[in-house]
């Protein structure tokens, strides 16, 4: 810890860890729990953020690989989505071939 005007920042800091463990995890709700009190936090360390650029860079490191883990957990999805799409598009079409046929 870094004293008490560091305190919102080790706060976001630990808050980051936690959400970083649970993006890990794919556990993407309780990543959006957190992140209001993570915003909270970072704003409240506002002023204290030019004497600690070490932490600063430390949740600068978390945030970018959250924000990677859910690009790619997005991009998972929405493969997942094309596919189901191909597949009723494929079925649509059986169902359309055989009802005719």
């Amino acid at each position: 810890m870094n004293g008490p005007a560091h305190a919102p920042l080790d706060q976001a800091l630990q808050l980051g860890t936690l959400m970083l463990g649970a993006a890990r995890q794919r556990e993407w709700a309780i990543v959006a729990g957190m992140n209001p009190d993570y915003d909270a936090a970072i704003r409240a360390g506002a002023s204290a953020a030019r004497s600690s650029p070490d932490l600063l860079l430390q949740i600068e490191q978390q945030h970018r690989q959250i924000v990677q883990l859910a690009a790619q957990a997005r991009d998972g999805v929405a493969q997942e989505l094309e596919r189901q799409r191909h597949n009723h598009r494929a079925l649509s079409a059986y169902l359309d071939s055989s009802a005719t046929g």
